[in-house]
């Protein structure tokens, strides 16, 4: 829920936007496997011995999460002299969160329905949110702006106390620009974003034993993104994305007193990435309402762990689309295909289970092989 009002005072244009919100999640899961799962290999994985241990599980595990998370934000956008736009706000949040897990062993019937303990941890904070923007000519625009952000903490501490939640901040200056009657936009972008409090997997015997997590101290993302965007020639459209991260650990410390993963890059974030995608849509010949598409889509080597022991190498896909758009009446037909990674590429996309502990072995997710889809609209 929000309200919008625009007013003016002493000359001053005000854009005023109040609001609130809640939102409540209630989990329950299980899950069934054995305490003797194998650890596959990550170059040649042997999946039949994973599918017979998945075929005589020995644990149930039962787990749950009840969250529920409240907001209340307030900002103004001032339009000043000069072509100067100025916005400030914050916004408060008060969230509660519940979590616990339950085992039942299969061949130990004796320790059916174990108790548990629920790990609940309550948090409110307010953050800030400021922005500037000149635009000194109808095509060029300057801004620069900072915010603060609050989440609530997922996991405890090999104590069962709950971990700090996740907070950030994020500072970003750019410049934007649109020519040509607006058939070429491009923006360039610097950011750096810092958060606190992240939750890894804990490596001290106790968390072994408990599979507790930890607060890593903090985690900085920096760098810069370069968007453009065009029409080249009537019905030729081209979009290219570049993206440079600098994704470090600029503080922690572990349960030996030391730096823990100081200096090293954060899981699955490539340095370099970039996609390049156009189209191109018949106009005019008896071939109107014609489409075709291709791109691609690149992704830089990518740290598979926190302790960066694991890289996934980089790589690229190739996608096409085609599509094709008729009127009948006053009702609109669109049909479209996609095909993705057409060359068939094996890759690794990322590892879900880049917290894990090397003594259990990591997930490894493959990317996806050929994948075809099809698409049929109607608008009336």
């Amino acid at each position: 829920m929000n309200l919008n009002g625009k007013f003016d005072t002493w000359g001053i244009h005000h854009n005023l936007l109040i609001g609130g919100d809640y939102t409540r999640i209630n989990m329950r899961n299980t899950y069934a496997y054995s305490q003797e799962s194998p650890i596959l290999d990550a170059v040649s994985p042997d999946y039949s011995l994973l599918i017979a241990n998945i075929s005589n599980p020995n644990r149930l595990s039962r787990n749950g999460q009840d969250e529920g998370w409240g907001g209340f934000y307030f900002q103004d956008q001032l339009e000043l002299p000069y072509k100067l736009h100025v916005l400030a706000g914050f916004r408060y949040d008060d969230a509660t969160n519940t979590t616990w897990t339950q085992d039942l062993y299969f061949s130990n019937p004796a320790r059916a329905l174990q108790p548990y303990t629920p790990v609940s941890n309550h948090d409110t904070a307010v953050k800030p949110r400021f922005g500037v923007l000149w635009q000194p000519a109808k095509e060029l625009s300057l801004y620069a702006n900072y915010v603060e952000n609050f989440g609530l903490s997922q996991g405890h501490n090999a104590d069962n106390t709950p971990l700090p939640p996740v907070t950030a901040e994020q500072y970003e200056g750019g410049i934007k620009t649109e020519l040509f009657d607006g058939r070429f936009t491009g923006s360039l972008a610097w950011f750096d974003i810092t958060k606190q409090n992240l939750a890894i997997a804990d490596t001290s015997p106790l968390g072994l034993q408990t599979g507790a997590y930890r607060a890593i101290g903090e985690v900085r993302n920096r760098g810069v993104e370069l968007d453009l965007a065009g029409e080249v020639l009537p019905g030729w459209r081209m979009i290219g994305n570049y993206s440079y991260i600098d994704s470090r650990v600029t503080r922690d410390s572990d349960f030996n007193g030391g730096t823990g993963s100081i200096g090293n890059r954060l899981p699955n974030v490539p340095r370099n990435s970039a996609s390049f995608w156009n189209t191109y849509e018949f106009l005019d010949t008896e071939l109107r309402g014609l489409k075709f598409g291709a791109g691609v889509v690149l992704r830089d080597q990518r740290q598979g762990d926190l302790n960066n022991d694991l890289q996934l190498p980089g790589y690229a896909t190739v996608d096409l689309m085609a599509g094709y758009g008729i009127k009948l009446g006053k009702t609109k037909l669109s049909t479209q295909i996609n095909a993705y990674n057409i060359l068939d590429k094996h890759y690794y996309e990322s590892t879900p289970g880049s917290q894990s502990l090397p003594a259990i072995g990591y997930g490894i997710m493959p990317g996806a092989p050929t994948t075809v889809m099809g698409l049929v609209r109607l608008e009336f």
